[in-house]
């Protein structure tokens, strides 16, 4: 259901007042951004509304859509909301975690999640929060989950560092390390650079990461899994076919690319090729 306000709406000057509100943040300025932020909830709260037939969500691209509806496969019609609730509530979180106020940031992530259940940052957020708060059960679920939701090879670099301070939670410092080389082979982040350097140097672990082989049975063990999920690939490739057949190149590029940047497989490449 849209509340009638919607017509009031000016994207623009919103759209404006959101990136002021990233800015503040990357600048560290917490209280300026939570100012601009609440204002905006405040004024178009409850313009889009689940009823029991529709749901409305913040989708960031149609592959997210396409994963949530394969995966869940909601009962509801999916409606796109045109105001981003999912930025706001993730922002909200952020701030929080600066200001280490933990349970409200959870609070604000999981509103957030409700916008979009497979936005893979989110996820990351709350796994921030349960490191922080050494709540390893917690924490498992979260990399459990978002393993589903990777899409770009940033997101794939932080699963493996988010693993490797599970394991360095659980004082598992070998294995934790080879995670964090694995990260960093992907794609190099300050998180996994912050690891290495502790475990390296703070906790003063010198030994040899284990191979690759004793890694994948310690995950298997505990419940994780090492590597992609080749379903999820499977259906990102179905929908650039289907994208294809319906004469949507633009689409069809944008899931191979996806496939591309996490894979490294040129025949994603070459399919790219064929169809520009």
């Amino acid at each position: 259901m849209i509340d009638e306000r919607i017509e009031d709406v000016d994207f623009d000057l919103l759209n404006e007042e959101i990136s002021e509100a990233a800015e503040y943040i990357k600048e560290d300025d917490y209280d300026s951004a939570k100012e601009i932020i609440e204002e905006l909830l405040e004024e178009y709260k409850d313009i889009y509304k689940e009823d029991e037939n529709e749901r409305y969500f913040c989708f960031d691209s149609p592959v997210s859509y396409y994963v949530y509806d394969m995966l869940f496969s909601p009962k509801k019609i999916i409606r796109p909301s045109k105001i981003d609730y999912r930025t706001f509530y993730t922002c909200l979180g952020q701030i929080d975690i600066a200001y280490e106020d933990y349970e409200n940031a959870e609070e604000k992530l999981k509103e957030a999640l409700y916008w979009n259940p497979v936005d893979s940052n989110i996820f990351f957020l709350l796994g921030k929060i349960y490191i922080k708060r050494n709540e390893l059960s917690k924490l498992a679920i979260i990399l459990k989950a978002v393993r589903n939701y990777i899409l770009d090879k940033i997101s794939y670099a932080k699963y493996y560092s988010y693993l490797g301070y599970y394991y360095m939670l659980k004082e598992d410092y070998k294995t934790a390390l080879s995670l964090f080389y694995v990260s960093e082979s992907i794609y190099e982040t300050n998180m996994t650079k912050n690891g290495i350097e502790e475990i390296l140097n703070e906790k003063e672990c010198h030994m040899n990461a284990p191979a690759t082989e004793e890694v994948i049975e310690t995950l298997k063990n505990d419940g994780f899994s090492y590597g992609l999920n080749d379903e999820i690939l499977g259906m990102i490739y179905d929908l650039s076919y289907e994208m294809q057949k319906n004469l949507n190149t633009k689409g069809a590029l944008y899931c191979l690319s996806i496939l591309y940047e996490l894979t490294g497989d040129e025949k994603y490449e070459r399919e790219k090729e064929y169809l520009s």
